[in-house]
């Protein structure tokens, strides 16, 4: 029993229980203490009346440890154990990981805490339910007398308890008792209140989705302080898994986001059927699409729950996928070590060489495998040799076996960094090289240019895909692509558009004349300029009160208007101006101002 600190009547504490949360070691405390309202049990614990406890984000921890005597733990022990924050903190840089301790720390409040990890208004990310499993909750009252609510129950993706593999039922916090402190999740109250299942899986696929995402997310949560997943990796990541389960094009450039979405809605079916926001992860993704929701900058650690178990089998395949592309960035080496887990290091010799070559094999370097598993790149490369695998060592001087197939790979445009990996030599030659070989220069230049073509037309002709489907926002992705083509293949980029028939039903249905097409427009905003002119002499015409005036070539978003449109609107913006506001061309200085009918006055 601890006893408390400060002004207060010397008055015991209970201790902790076994994956209990603060708020449930508060509830406790105020029911065991005898108080008749929680702003007693508020002043005993905190020090104000008027403070209310969150179950997900609490804050003033400081006070709190202060008042137990810090018999309880420390500040940053509870707030990493006993709160859902740990299963935000890998999401969080270093700086925000220290705002977000020290608002919980203070008395910040919850919505402050909210804004600082990122969630300010995000409503559908803030944990509204307190959970809980009736198989835990039978167990707790016969070992302990009583229930409380787990910690791992109430983290962001959790829907089924590990322990028992049944589902988890949620009592909303919108329903909640005007009183701080809920009462704990005895069977009588779950009876009583009528507590639901959070998700119901509908057949096996969901139930098995459902266990995965629970069970990546207190994965993470429970993984050492310091552990960071970041942001560039992470969705490399999850591209080259795209990629590899077949929804990219030839180029594996692009990826087809519909089909990608459709499959993890199916994935996540279960979950979209949540009874307090039903369908709103569809709705989400319906505002954009799915790389746009993951590499979204706030802090939205359930939708990364969510792809990584339908991304990967379990959580050794996503670190091993994980770890080879964050060795290849920049920003590994600066937190190497969180990356060389003890479990990895615990591992006996012989299972890190086979966890050695099994990456080796799956297409990762020698330096990465090395510092996957723990080791320098010298043993790394003496493991290799062991294997068979000859490790990419580069040479200074390019061997005369090479000039052939250096001059073959120049002349097919490849990138220099791509020539000295693939024939093991520095990129400094590789430039040196071409320096000395000027024709050569001018060779690789043709051939680079002539990639970018077949480049450019390939994303043209995808835009072009995807815009017919309806998609408005194709275009903008090949907007450069187009102007290149414009350039240098203007029969292509003309010919594989088919114009919109309302634009001229008999001049233009089927023939592809952009030029003929520009003059149509140009015609048609001289005239709508002039309409919008009389009208107030004194305004310039916006491109949107043309655009409502041109109802005649169709709607603003179709995929000529959103190509030509800005060109067009750039050649006439000095002649689409009111007259008193254009400048002569021998004299900028003198500006035509005509005769104000009211000054006659």
């Amino acid at each position: 029993m601890i006893e408390f600190r400060g002004d207060e009547p010397s008055l015991k504490t209970i201790s902790w229980l076994e994956d209990e949360t603060l708020h449930s070691l508060c509830t406790r405390q105020h029911f065991l203490s005898g108080n008749v309202t929680s702003s007693e049990t508020n002043s005993q614990l905190f020090g104000q009346s008027a403070r209310k406890i969150t179950h997900d984000f609490p804050d003033a921890i400081d006070t709190f440890v202060e008042r137990t005597g810090g018999k309880l733990g420390a500040s940053e022990e509870i707030i990493r154990r006993r709160t859902i924050l740990a299963a935000y903190l890998p999401f969080l840089s270093s700086g925000q990981e220290q705002i977000a301790l020290e608002s919980m720390r203070q008395s910040s409040g919850r919505n402050g805490v909210y804004a600082k990890i990122g969630l300010g208004g995000e409503r559908y990310f803030k944990t509204q339910c307190l959970r809980f499993c009736r198989e835990c909750a039978s167990r707790d009252t016969i070992q302990h007398g009583t229930a409380h609510w787990h910690r791992d129950h109430q983290l962001p993706g959790v829907f089924r308890c590990l322990l028992h593999g049944c589902e988890l039922h949620e009592r909303s916090m919108r329903d909640r008792l005007r009183e701080s402190y809920l009462k704990l999740p005895t069977l009588s109250l779950i009876d009583d209140l009528e507590f639901v299942p959070a998700v119901t899986a509908t057949n096996q696929r969901e139930a098995e989705a459902l266990i995965k995402i629970t069970s990546f997310s207190i994965k993470i949560a429970h993984q050492p302080a310091g552990f960071k997943i970041e942001r560039a990796p992470l969705l490399q990541a999850y591209r080259s898994r795209l990629i590899g389960r077949g929804w990219a094009n030839d180029s594996q450039k692009h990826i087809d986001w519909n089909r990608a979405t459709t499959d993890l809605l199916g994935f996540a079916s279960a979950i979209d059927r949540h009874r307090t926001h039903p369908g709103w992860l569809s709705s989400l993704y319906a505002r954009s699409n799915l790389f746009h929701q993951l590499r979204a900058r706030s802090v939205r650690p359930f939708f990364q729950f969510v792809a990584i178990a339908w991304l990967f089998d379990n959580w050794e395949d996503f670190m091993d996928c994980y770890r080879i592309h964050a060795a290849q960035d920049p920003a590994f080496h600066r937190q190497q070590p969180y990356f060389r887990l003890p479990s990895q290091r615990s591992l006996d010799i012989n299972a890190r060489k086979q966890k050695f070559g099994h990456l080796i094999r799956e297409g990762a370097s020698v330096s990465a495998a090395a510092q996957t598993v723990g080791i320098s790149n010298g043993i790394g490369r003496g493991w290799a040799a062991a294997l068979g695998i000859e490790p990419r060592l580069r040479r200074n001087t390019i061997p005369k076996e090479y000039r052939d197939r250096l001059d073959s790979m120049i002349r097919s445009g490849e990138p220099s960094e791509v020539i000295a990996l693939k024939l093991s030599i520095s990129m400094s030659k590789v430039r040196e090289y071409l320096r000395l070989n000027p024709q050569m220069h001018e060779e690789r230049k043709r051939a680079r240019a002539l990639k970018r073509l077949e480049t450019a037309r390939a994303n043209w002709t995808y835009a072009l895909e995807r815009s017919r489907r309806g998609d408005v926002g194709a275009t903008k992705v090949a907007s450069s692509d187009y102007h290149y083509l414009r350039k240098y293949d203007v029969q292509y980029a003309t010919s594989s558009v088919n114009l919109n028939p309302r634009v001229s039903t008999r001049r233009h249905k089927n023939q592809h004349q952009w030029a003929e097409l520009e003059e149509l427009y140009v015609q048609a905003i001289r005239t709508a300029a002039g309409e919008l002119r009389k009208v107030d002499p004194y305004r310039e015409p916006s491109r949107w009160d043309i655009v409502l005036r041109l109802e005649h070539l169709g709607p603003s978003n179709e995929l000529s208007a959103r190509i030509l449109m800005p060109r067009v609107f750039a050649a006439l913006k000095h002649e689409l101006k009111p007259r008193h506001l254009r400048t002569d061309d021998a004299n900028p200085d003198v500006a035509h101002k005509p005769v104000d009918p009211r000054e006659l006055n």
